[in-house]
């Protein structure tokens, strides 16, 4: 099973929870954008403390059981942080490329 690659680079405005998981503590944040290879969050007053390089992180799309793996940091600053996705199965990769395109077809519907 692959991610059409159409998808695969493609991000989105997306409003998910996503719990960053630092030094055996969960942070909360909230997806400003997402795409299959990794998302921007923002982390709000909580990001006084940087990320590390890489941490476990914790993804809610709606009601579907949350995706778990690792991200790395990309960049950080203002309480956001750019994150790429590096320990994710092909199969929640997918997951997250239906959900972006479940939002799409919505959005093109209100529109």
């Amino acid at each position: 099973m692959t991610i059409d690659r159409r998808f695969e680079g493609q991000r989105l405005q997306a409003d998910c929870s996503l719990t960053l998981f630092v030094d055996g503590s969960g942070r909360s944040a909230r997806t400003l954008d997402l795409s299959c290879g990794g998302a921007l969050v923002h982390e709000g007053r909580a990001a006084r403390r940087a990320l590390p390089l890489v941490c476990p992180v914790e993804l809610r799309l709606g009601d579907a059981t949350p995706i778990q793996g690792l991200a790395r940091t990309v960049r950080s600053g203002g309480g956001r942080h750019a994150l790429r996705f590096i320990g994710m199965s092909e199969v929640d990769r997918l997951e997250i490329a239906e959900h972006l395109d479940r939002l799409r077809q919505r959005r093109a519907r209100a529109a």
